[in-house]
């Protein structure tokens, strides 16, 4: 997890080094998104992610874009 930057550091210095959750070329930063999921849901759904190894900012967004794709199947 990054540091916030302690007082006096100068703008610019960053504190994630490897760049993890950062978005890359051809990506732009989106909008933020929130919402509230059953406990047990909720549970399964950080497993599952946990057991891939991913992030659940990939999950959700990959579960939308196949929303998506399956809303003209309706």
């Amino acid at each position: 997890m990054s540091e916030k930057r302690p007082p006096g550091t100068p703008p610019g210095v960053v504190k994630n080094p490897k760049g993890i959750n950062q978005f890359t070329g051809t990506e732009q930063r989106g909008k933020s998104l929130g919402f509230r999921l059953p406990i047990g849901l909720d549970t399964e759904f950080r497993q599952a992610i946990k057991d891939r190894g991913i992030t659940a900012t990939i999950a959700i967004r990959e579960a939308i874009k196949l929303w998506l794709e399956n809303l003209d199947e309706d």
